[in-house]
């Protein structure tokens, strides 16, 4: 990817700066690309818009792996002796009038328009950026190829445009940004460091913190299980490192395991004394997570007598409503039913919806959307359950009460994020596994945006 700066007539700047927020990804657009408008019938030196430019050369975003093109009306770059900086910082540029740069359509078939052109050159649209952006995934080659195969099965089901929108929220974080979120956490030295290994074998997430602490923290010791490090008697202050923290299911899945209350379904060793973790200061420390994961914790912790424990997010995630913050905090808790069935519909706010309403999608087109996914997502759980009952013994199907439930992810939370390592499940289905589905009188085979991710 590469930064793109547009020089042109003041007049024309708001609608060139509107097809750039339109056609780029919506990730890059306010950090990328640059849109100085020059208002030429007034003349004069323009210093504010020179040092602008400056200030935009001299700072380029992280991410980048070529220097910064410039492209500019004849008329503008005239006024503002564009020419001479361009040369100064020997810039790639090309020059465009304005009547092209402000085309909404190409006018041809197949065609593009130039500033399409221009956000394709630098890497910047929506499909180039993605390929780009999502390449830390592990499992699997994502490149351009693969972006515009996933989003052609939109159109298959007439849903091109969805596609696109659904496709500018997905957030991955390779494992040098999950590396420097665990390292800003306000967790203190003098706490002992440990990473959860699943004893059952599925240690991904945790081999990968782990590494990723053992990097930041040379020379210190990693425990593998909490209660390794509360039973040697050497540390009462103690922080468990996790890379995300969603649904809540997994921490709480460690604690009543602590506590011995798991039987054969481990996630962690249990203690032999309990009394270790109630009487120890224990942070909780996540790279990212959602609120209602925190607030589902928070509870937990609270019911269970462990306010000893803290839970600390390097990037937290809005999903839940008031409402239902106000009945976690007060309101007696149905917890088996909580942790197999999620919130109450219309306690949450999927993440994805929420964007493409920030986005200003209309109010019809938002239902639509939440119908296309739901009803997708819940048929691609069938497939999953299908194939867990394979590989896990005693695996029990989900009714389909559960199903609809999760169609927009796990408990309902409607996710576009994952890492290099793993999709969570309360990611939208169709970003994490494949198979059959049904639109209308249109049936095809789903081909996941991140494969081997289940």
């Amino acid at each position: 990817m590469r930064p793109l700066a547009v020089v042109c007539d003041l007049r024309h700047a708001a609608s060139i700066r509107q097809s750039i927020r339109r056609l780029c990804h919506p990730q890059l657009h306010d950090t990328h690309c640059l849109v100085i408008g020059v208002d030429v019938e007034a003349g004069g030196e323009f210093r504010d818009e020179k040092e602008k430019f400056f200030n935009w050369v001299s700072k380029p975003p992280e991410g980048i792996t070529e220097g910064p093109f410039v492209t500019f009306t004849l008329e503008a770059s005239r006024a503002m002796r564009l020419s001479g900086l361009v040369q100064t910082f020997n810039l790639e540029s090309k020059s465009y009038s304005a009547g092209s740069l402000m085309k909404q359509d190409s006018g041809r078939r197949g065609g593009t328009t130039p500033i399409e052109g221009l956000l394709n050159q630098c890497g910047l649209s929506l499909a180039s950026a993605s390929a780009a952006l999502l390449r830390p995934w592990g499992n699997s080659s994502i490149d351009r190829n693969v972006i515009d195969d996933w989003l052609r099965q939109f159109g298959l089901l007439r849903a091109t445009d969805l596609g696109r929108s659904i496709l500018g929220s997905v957030r991955l974080y390779d494992a040098a940004t999950l590396g420097n979120m665990l390292a800003d956490l306000s967790v203190s030295s003098d706490y002992a460091t440990c990473v959860n290994v699943d004893p059952r074998g599925n240690s991904k997430s945790g081999d990968v913190v782990r590494n990723l602490l053992t990097k930041r923290q040379a020379g210190r010791q990693i425990g593998a299980s909490p209660a390794e490090l509360l039973e040697s008697s050497k540390f009462t202050r103690i922080a468990i490192f996790e890379d995300g923290l969603w649904s809540g299911t997994e921490a709480i899945g460690i604690f009543e395991s602590l506590l011995g209350r798991r039987n054969d379904n481990l996630k962690t060793k249990a203690l032999s004394d309990t009394d270790m973790l109630r009487q120890a200061e224990v942070v909780l420390a996540y790279g990212v997570g959602t609120d209602y994961g925190r607030s589902i914790v928070t509870r937990y912790l609270l019911d269970n007598g462990l306010s000893n424990v803290r839970i600390e997010i390097g990037q937290e995630i809005q999903v839940s409503t008031d409402p239902l913050r106000q009945r976690l905090k007060a309101q007696p808790l149905d917890w088996s039913r909580l942790r197999e069935m999620g919130p109450e519909p219309g306690e949450v706010q999927p993440y994805v919806i929420g964007q493409l309403t920030a986005r200003g999608v209309a109010t019809t087109d938002l239902e639509h959307a939440k119908t296309f996914l739901s009803e997708l997502g819940s048929q691609l759980w069938v497939p999953y359950n299908d194939h867990m009952a394979t590989i896990v013994p005693k695996w029990q199907p989900w009714p389909l009460e559960r199903r609809e439930r999760a169609s927009l992810g796990q408990h309902g939370l409607g996710l576009a994020h994952g890492f290099g390592h793993s999709i969570p499940k309360a990611s939208l289905p169709i970003f994490w596994y494949g198979g059959e589905v049904k639109m209308g009188f249109k049936t095809i085979k789903w081909k996941p945006l991140f494969k081997n991710a289940a």
